[in-house]
């Protein structure tokens, strides 16, 4: 059976060849049959060098297949290639806290990386301390470090929520936030990152001037205004204003920056016909909220993205049977669940009563 290479494998096969270490070829002396010569005992050493660029990728120093220590740092193929100009830092983390590796070349930066081949799980619901208790086990939670982060924002997730018994919701894991889990063994560090998914909507069309764009994002019913560079995020050149995506954004509370944008599905023009409220009151150390929590439309279902905040209040001011002759416009999320919803259309019927008659008083009559 073949199987295509997809672009992350491509991607591990380019990294695997540029820090592969390049080799040499010696014998010890050789022998001719006819045309044919023969190499006696041929050894490949590494090709090692005290110049700076040898460390540009890798500093590493082994030893050779006679086991002596080679003299030098190792000449990874990308240092021979690029002759230090290529360099990597290979203890990095991500915009999101994740464990990671940073390229540049000639001073400028290529990208920087999260390790997948470190990832042990990912999950877009809540993930309780029991699925990690079963996941990692009593000895790797114990021996390592941990480390969580939200955003990329690091916080303190107590090493004894991780336990068998523990079968709430830890830390900023929850529905819609994508959550992943990685093991570091030579640095003895567990790593949980949660990357929330946020609807946003453009406050102005895409600036060709300027190269700019402001997004609304709802990470609360009137949500926050956030400038970002196309330079930064490519994807928002072409935005229109009252264009709705989907993003992710990472840093300190004070000031999250935009890091990525993406398309967002919209159910439009749609009638409901259920939903409900109640409260996320399984949330380790995070208050309750008493939001919409499902939906029903065109006989599917849809639980709240965590981040559900987009016209919050549009169907929970409704009873169920106000719904009717009404529709709206459903936005989707990534993973299947509702993110925003608002009244795409139906009229509001209504009598105004300027008064009313009271005991010994005609005001009602008299007006009316």
């Amino acid at each position: 059976v073949t199987q295509a290479m997809t672009r992350n494998d491509v991607a591990q096969l380019v990294l695997n060849t540029l820090e592969a270490g390049t080799v040499q070829a010696s014998t010890d002396g050789s022998w001719s049959i006819g045309d044919v010569v023969i190499n006696n005992n041929v050894t490949y050493n590494y090709i090692t060098s005290n110049q700076t660029y040898a460390r540009a990728i890798d500093d590493d120093r082994t030893t050779n297949n006679d086991g002596d220590l080679v003299s030098g740092s190792i000449v990874e193929l990308g240092e021979q290639l690029y002759m230090g100009d290529l360099k990597l830092n290979d203890n990095d983390t991500d915009d999101f806290g994740r464990p990671a590796r940073n390229w540049t070349y000639d001073s400028k930066d290529i990208g920087t990386y999260a390790k997948r081949e470190l990832m042990v799980e990912s999950y877009v619901e809540g993930v309780s301390g029991r699925e990690v208790y079963n996941l990692l086990g009593t000895s790797t939670i114990r021996d390592n470090d941990l480390y969580a982060y939200e955003d990329g924002e690091e916080y303190t997730l107590d090493k004894g929520l991780l336990v068998r018994s523990n079968e709430k919701d830890i830390g900023a894991t929850g529905r819609g936030v994508l959550t992943e889990i990685y093991l570091d063994d030579d640095r003895d560090e567990i790593t949980i990152a949660s990357i929330n998914t946020y609807l946003a909507e453009a406050n102005s069309s895409y600036s060709e001037s300027s190269e700019t764009i402001s997004l609304q994002v709802y990470n609360s019913a009137d949500g926050i205004a956030k400038r970002v560079d196309v330079e930064d995020v490519p994807e928002i050149a072409g935005l229109k204003e009252g264009d709705f995506v989907l993003v992710n954004w990472a840093g300190d509370t004070a000031n999250k920056d935009v890091v990525a944008v993406f398309d967002v599905e919209v159910l439009t023009d749609v009638e409901i016909t259920r939903f409900s409220k109640s409260s996320d009151d399984d949330k380790v150390n995070q208050s309750s909220t008493d939001r919409v929590t499902k939906l029903t439309t065109g006989g599917t279902e849809y639980r709240n993205n965590e981040n559900a905040w987009y016209e919050e209040a549009t169907l929970g001011d409704y009873f169920g049977e106000l719904l009717t002759d009404k529709t709206y416009n459903v936005y989707l999320d990534q993973y299947g669940n509702f993110i925003g919803a608002e009244l795409y259309s139906g009229d509001d019927q209504y009598v105004f009563i300027a008064a009313y008659d009271t005991n010994n008083s005609a005001m009602g009559v008299v007006n009316a």
